[in-house]
C-alpha cells in the first residue's frame, strides 16, 4: 500500500520519475532492514550476569534511530531532486527535443 501511494504521487510528472522514486524507496526499505538485522540486536542472552555500561544499553536504540533518520533524509532528498526542473541545455532537453 505504501508503494502504491508513492507511485500515485501527483507531484511527479511521468511514470519514469515515479518508478525511480519507487526504486529508491524500495532500496531504502531493504537497506534499513539489512542494517537493523545486522547491527541492531533484538535480544542479548547471557548465561551469567554481566555488567553493561550505559552505552551498551543505549546503543541499539541510538543505532535504530540513526538508521531511520538517515533513510528518511535520503528519501526526502530523492523526492525533492525529482521535482527540480532540468537546466536549459542539459542532456534531458536534448533527449526531449530528439525526434
Amino acid at each position: 500500500m505504501l508503494l502504491a501511494a508513492i507511485v500515485f504521487l501527483p507531484s511527479l510528472g511521468d511514470l519514469a520519475d515515479r518508478a525511480i522514486l519507487m526504486g529508491v524507496v524500495l532500496a531504502l526499505i531493504f537497506g534499513v532492514n539489512w542494517l537493523h538485522s545486522r547491527y541492531v540486536p533484538f535480544a542479548d542472552i547471557q548465561l551469567r550476569e554481566k555488567k553493561t555500561s550505559w552505552l551498551g544499553k543505549v546503543w541499539p536504540r541510538v543505532a535504530s534511530w540513526g538508521i531511520g533518520i538517515v533513510a528518511a533524509i535520503i528519501a526526502t532528498l530523492a523526492g525533492a531532486y525529482q521535482r527540480l526542473p532540468l537546466a536549459e541545455g542539459s542532456l534531458g532537453d536534448e533527449l526531449a527535443a530528439a525526434p
